[in-house]
């Protein structure tokens, strides 16, 4: 069931990206709806959920960004910083637990 699900998200993930944004509201609205799926689902990927993870926050702060910088305001600008901050950081929190649960594992054996 859990793999169902992360192969759900990473669908509506995928098409997310790959329905590129023509306008700037779009693409606001395809990053916010990325972060909040991550901030919902992120203690379920695997390694190699957040490698597709990854190239997807690459398009969002690369290619996506390098389109709409011009349109961005100031408020706009810390948004994304914010998104960038919270990819980060639940990226790091499911590493790290991750981590523990291993340990854990490990220290039962």
């Amino acid at each position: 069931m859990k793999s169902l699900f992360k192969i759900l998200v990473l669908v509506i993930t995928l098409s997310i990206i790959s329905c590129a944004p023509s306008t700037k509201q779009e693409y606001m609205n395809s990053y916010e709806e990325f972060i909040a799926d991550l901030e919902t689902n992120y203690t379920e990927y695997s390694e190699s959920d957040w490698e597709k993870l990854d190239n997807n926050m690459n398009e969002f702060t690369g290619k996506l960004y390098d389109k709409f910088k011009d349109e961005l305001t100031f408020s706009d600008k810390i948004t994304l910083s914010a998104y960038k901050v919270k990819y980060n950081s639940y990226k790091a929190k499911s590493s790290i637990d991750k981590m523990f649960e291993n340990l854990s594992k490990e220290l039962e054996e």
